[in-house]
């Protein structure tokens, strides 16, 4: 049975997304942790299918999932729907773990298995991988709907899910066309809170690397999700 699903939702990622499919592969084989890195690609009008296709159609250990565009949501709603893993992590493709990221995501599990989510916390790096020193950890665990309605506290690149709970769920909203850029990350995160317990890994498990393509450049659409 695959434990562990690493789903990456991409986007014209032509150029870099296989450095970032092998780091994903380097950190099932260093775990030992049984698990498939899924590519979930959202409508790429570049060459990134048939680099893909060409590069990893005969790993088993890579499946690829493409759609028409329709948002990160979709993407990843996709992803779940065909992901074999009992659980499932999310890896943007601008974001890097730091080594022993998932086995100790994956071991609150262990501990708790009744857990509906297990987070971790983040730091920020500039596009040369080098720290600005912001760095947003967490103690929040156990019962915390009501933290999580107020605040965010969860990196979407350091978070593991029951496969089981994001089915029950329906997956992350989709809002698309409404919020060119939204905050459904948070918005499930506050649904499996309501129903579920959390776990919190209280160290840095994933580098959010910032350049000037990040999604969350949108300002004003962020804005109007967050009031949504």
């Amino acid at each position: 049975m695959i434990e562990l699903t690493i789903l990456m939702p991409c986007l014209n990622e032509a150029e870099t997304l296989a450095a970032c499919i092998e780091k994903a592969k380097g950190f099932l084989a260093r775990t030992g942790i049984e698990g498939e890195v899924l590519i979930s690609d959202n409508g790429s009008t570049d060459d990134t299918l048939a680099v893909l296709r060409a590069t990893y159609g005969d790993d088993p250990r890579v499946r690829i999932l493409h759609q028409e565009h329709g948002g990160v949501s979709r993407a990843r709603n996709l992803g779940i729907d065909h992901a074999a893993g009992r659980y499932l992590t999310f890896l943007d493709s601008d974001d890097l773990w730091v080594p022993d990221a998932l086995e100790r995501l994956v071991a609150c599990f262990d501990r708790e298995p009744s857990l509906g989510l297990a987070y971790g916390g983040w730091d920020v790096i500039d596009a040369a991988g080098r720290p600005n020193g912001r760095v947003y950890i967490s103690t929040w665990e156990g019962d915390v709907w009501e933290q999580f309605v107020i605040r965010n506290p969860v990196p979407a690149s350091a978070v593991a899910v029951p496969r089981a709970v994001l089915v029950d769920l329906g997956g992350f909203a989709v809002n698309r066309d409404r919020f060119p850029i939204d905050v459904e990350d948070w918005e499930l995160w506050v649904r499996i809170a309501a129903g579920h317990r959390v776990a919190v890994v209280s160290d840095v498990l994933v580098h959010h690397r910032l350049h000037d393509r990040n999604s969350s450049s949108d300002v004003a659409s962020l804005e109007a999700a967050y009031r949504h």
